[in-house]
């Protein structure tokens, strides 16, 4: 059997870990979730107004295109006025009836060429 000399050794000692007092910081998790609302918040707020500038852009487009039409319909119905007074001038019975006299040549029936038909 061995026998140890007892012997006093000095081993140093390792300060033990001290925890460092924490600082007061904000859980992480909760700072993200409140950003993330903001931002979707903002966000939301910018889609609804360019939602809104859009809806007045086509409300202001749409305006235009019927001012158009409605002066496109006036000169029409201007024109279609025209038309129908010129149409009336040129099937006018006197007109007619002149124009048979002297570029066709045309008279009045003579007594002899008028026949009545008995029922």
């Amino acid at each position: 059997m061995v026998v140890a000399k007892r012997a006093h050794v000095n081993v140093p000692q390792f300060p033990r870990h001290q925890p460092q007092p924490r600082r007061h910081v904000r859980p992480k998790n909760k700072l993200d979730v409140q950003l993330l609302y903001k931002v979707i918040t903002s966000l939301i707020i910018v889609g609804l107004a360019l939602l809104v500038v859009y809806r007045y852009g086509v409300i202001t487009q749409n305006n235009f295109e019927i001012r158009q039409l409605r002066q496109i319909r006036s000169t029409l119905v201007d024109e279609q006025h025209h038309l129908e007074i010129r149409i009336a001038q040129l099937t006018s019975l006197e007109r007619l009836e002149s124009i048979a006299r002297s570029e066709m040549g045309l008279n009045d029936p003579r007594p002899e060429q008028i026949k009545f038909l008995d029922q």
